[in-house]
């Protein structure tokens, strides 16, 4: 039985399995009970997904010595009582303690938010102990939007606000270093809790800030990634810079102050020194700070698509300062409304893939730079992805930086208007576009060319 069920993916969701076994080992003719194969698809098993409550949820696992993904949903919504999450911690924490496999972990927002108004009401929001004595930054860099730990747990006691609680005993599997928490699928528009109700006319999630609460002494030791969805964070909550192995931060739909955003680029380039990967995507910002990027050399994918980026009329939005970024391999800035590049982009020689696409850029080069000889991409020698697709008013001629990039290997003009111009009437005159493009193929694939479209607001 093991040696013909060598690999199985399942998924359980709403009271069914989906299995599909190698394709190097087929079954054959092989008749196996029911039960023999529920017992190979249960030790086999390395993702779960399951809309349940705690103790359904609990007996699954039970089962699946091997699972490394755990994506659950309503896991929390049939408790009433802080005393009942109380109960529920033991037991899970040891049947978590023997998922020895188990990497990562996804929660819906509506079950932290559901055990977080349930610790609020039992009032020991301000059990979290004030480290701000602790912190890398002196007291006198504390904003209205970086609070200390004592502070934010005040914070936290306000009725008025949601409150998100990561509950430790979570952080009992050994080998667990991914939490992932994403808006509910199945949310409803009030939420009873025994102990009163949240509804929609009582907060509103859009206009009022949300306190999340992490425990990082327990959790700093563990994680090296931390993906929140959906949440407005407001202030930059305290536990984030704490958690010092944090090798991947993505904030997507958080709407943070910007000073917020400042403070957390600034604490983590002072404290999380092992992060790669940090994305501030989808209405989390509304620009980008103008300093506190130095401390982030290591970090290699920056991702703050889908945000309205404001600034002045003719400025480039894009900092110059984020040239510090010496490490970085990939730039995603997709509908950032952005108009210009900064000069300084020069300088990430590193970066292999850039995504600047759907936005109304009018060239490469920003409008003060008088020359051909500094074009922005020219210095990224490693250059191998350029998303520029959906740029309506981009003008061609200033493509001929492309030639610079010798490793380039895609570039994507999707929704461009076709036509060559002319970069007024200067002796740099680029080339046509026809032969810009022959001469990067074929070692460039060139993908799009489609009818011009308008730039839409999202």
């Amino acid at each position: 039985m093991d040696d013909s069920l060598t690999f199985v993916v399942g998924l359980a969701d709403c009271g069914s399995l989906i299995v599909r076994h190698s394709e190097r080992r087929d079954l054959g003719s092989a008749r196996l009970c029911s039960r023999s194969l529920c017992s190979a698809i249960d030790f086999y098993l390395d993702r779960l997904d399951v809309t349940s409550d705690a103790g359904s949820t609990m007996k699954l696992l039970r089962r699946m010595p091997s699972l490394q993904q755990l994506h659950t949903d309503s896991l929390f919504k049939q408790l009433r009582s802080y005393t009942e999450v109380q109960q529920l911690a033991g037991p899970w924490e040891q049947q978590l303690a023997s998922l020895t496999r188990l990497t990562s972990l996804s929660l819906s927002s509506g079950d932290l938010q559901h055990v977080g108004h349930l610790r609020r009401a039992h009032g020991v929001m301000d059990e979290a102990p004030d480290t701000s004595h602790n912190s890398s930054s002196s007291s006198s860099s504390t904003s209205e939007h970086q609070k200390p730990d004592r502070e934010y747990a005040e914070l936290a006691s306000n009725a008025r606000l949601w409150v998100y609680w990561l509950p430790d005993w979570l952080a009992a599997a050994p080998g667990l270093t991914s939490v992932s928490i994403k808006p509910s699928k199945h949310s409803g528009s009030s939420r009873n809790t025994g102990s009163g109700s949240i509804d929609s006319e009582e907060v509103d999630r859009n206009r009022m800030p949300a306190c999340l609460m992490i425990n990082a002494t327990v959790w700093s030791s563990k994680l090296q990634s931390l993906s929140i969805e959906g949440m407005t964070l407001g202030w930059l909550p305290p536990c984030i810079p704490q958690l010092t192995r944090l090798q991947c931060l993505r904030l997507r739909s958080c709407r943070m102050y910007d000073g917020a955003v400042a403070a957390l680029i600034r604490q983590a380039g002072l404290s999380c020194k092992a992060l790669q990967i940090l994305e501030l995507s989808r209405k989390t910002l509304q620009e980008l700070p103008t300093e506190c990027w130095e401390g982030l050399s290591g970090l290699k994918e920056l991702d703050v698509s889908y945000n309205v980026l404001e600034g002045p009329p003719q400025a480039a939005v894009l900092p110059g300062c984020i040239s510090s970024l010496s490490a970085l391999t990939a730039l995603r800035l997709t509908r950032c409304w952005l108009r210009s590049l900064p000069q300084e982009l020069t300088a990430l020689s590193n970066m292999a893939l850039f995504d600047a696409s759907h936005n109304p850029l009018s060239g490469l080069r920003a409008p003060t730079v008088p020359s051909l000889a500094s074009l922005e991409l020219a210095g990224c020698r490693n250059l191998r992805e350029l998303w520029l697709g959906w740029n309506a008013n981009l003008d061609w001629g200033s493509l001929q930086v492309l030639q610079h990039c010798t490793a380039l290997r895609m570039l994507d003009l999707g929704g461009m208007r076709p036509g060559a111009a002319a970069a007024g009437g200067r002796a740099e005159a680029p080339p046509s576009t026809s032969q810009l493009l022959a001469q990067l193929q074929p070692r460039v694939a060139v993908q799009g060319m489609q009818p011009r479209a308008p730039v839409q607001r999202f």
